[in-house]
């Protein structure tokens, strides 16, 4: 498979899985807020955080759309999904029957199919941008030009 067709697909599942999440997040918004108020560490946050979580989906998803942005967005995706299987891992040792608030289909999973989910995410912003970093060392790219 070519690294570019790779990167896409990558780019086109992280826009999918978070506009899809921060949408259904948003329909049911006072449900997520509830829920989010039982959640350990970040209950007393769940205002902030019902709003900040899906906004930071629907941002991170238009910096993987846009070209010049893309390898920022590919980080920023695989940091909050590092961000949240950190708290789902911590959930799973906690605190294990308390309601998933990711939104949609996602909430069906149990927290360990979340935890894998969440690992085979990583995996694959971590692969876009190794392929990215590739790709920008062999030729002239946008990409090149937002390396960090």
């Amino acid at each position: 498979m070519k690294r570019s067709l790779l990167i896409d697909v990558a780019a086109v599942l992280y826009m999918s899985l978070f506009i899809y999440a921060a949408l259904s997040k948003l329909s049911k918004f006072e449900l997520g807020r509830e829920q989010l108020t039982l959640m350990p560490l970040i209950g007393s946050q769940a205002m902030l955080l019902a709003w900040l979580v899906p906004a930071t989906e629907i941002a991170i998803s238009i910096l993987i759309f846009l070209p010049q942005t893309r390898k920022i967005g590919f980080y920023a995706a695989t940091l909050l999904m590092v961000s949240f299987t950190v708290y789902i891992i911590y959930i799973i040792r906690k605190a294990q029957s308390l309601p998933c608030t990711c939104g949609g289909l996602l909430e069906m999973l149990s927290w360990p199919q979340h935890l894998f989910f969440n690992i085979a995410f990583i995996l694959l912003g971590v692969t876009a941008l190794i392929f990215m970093r590739m790709s920008s060392k062999g030729q002239g790219s946008l990409l090149k030009a937002n390396s960090i």
